[in-house]
């Protein structure tokens, strides 16, 4: 079973982008904020350096959007920017750990489109289980619902996920 398809950014928003139109400006940055702050956020390791840095990849993004292919997928366009920034930003600060290999950063991204795919609910638990770490019966508890469910949507969420993943 395949995630449910989401929606790309259509190719005349991209090229709206490319006239730095502030309506496509404003969509790239819905649909790809999240993404580059995760990448950001793994080079980085800190909440308030990720933030910048996610500010400064779409200011050089818009700055160079003349470059963007409308006919591929921005997401990896938007992903070099931002390990690049990261990066730029990680050697400034010298209380940054050593920043993750580029290909541990790919598989990030990979990882972060792939959650975005799933339904809110498995989204929800997902989030809560790999990135603040919470045990099942403490999800179950903080959002208010059985645990037979939060299981239920963390196994088909799984699922999901590799199959995703493995055919990426």
């Amino acid at each position: 079973m395949s995630p449910p398809a989401r929606a790309a950014l259509p190719s005349d928003t991209v090229v709206a982008f490319r006239r730095r139109d502030p309506d496509a400006v404003r969509a790239f940055y819905q649909e790809y904020s999240r993404p580059v702050y995760a990448v950001a956020s793994r080079v980085l390791g800190r909440t308030d350096l990720a933030e910048e840095a996610t500010r400064e990849t779409f200011v050089r993004a818009w700055q160079g959007a003349a470059h963007v292919d409308p006919e591929a997928d921005p997401a990896i366009w938007l992903a070099t920017i931002a390990e690049t920034v990261a990066r730029e930003v990680a050697r400034r600060e010298p209380d940054v750990p050593n920043a993750p290999e580029p290909g541990e950063l790919s598989q990030v991204w990979d990882a972060r489109r792939a959650v975005d795919r799933l339904t809110e609910d498995e989204a929800t638990v997902v989030r809560l289980q790999h990135l603040d770490g919470l045990r099942l019966s403490e999800i179950a508890r903080r959002l208010e619902v059985p645990l037979e469910i939060v299981q239920s949507r963390s196994r088909r969420a799984h699922q999901v996920l590799a199959t995703w993943l493995a055919n990426r």
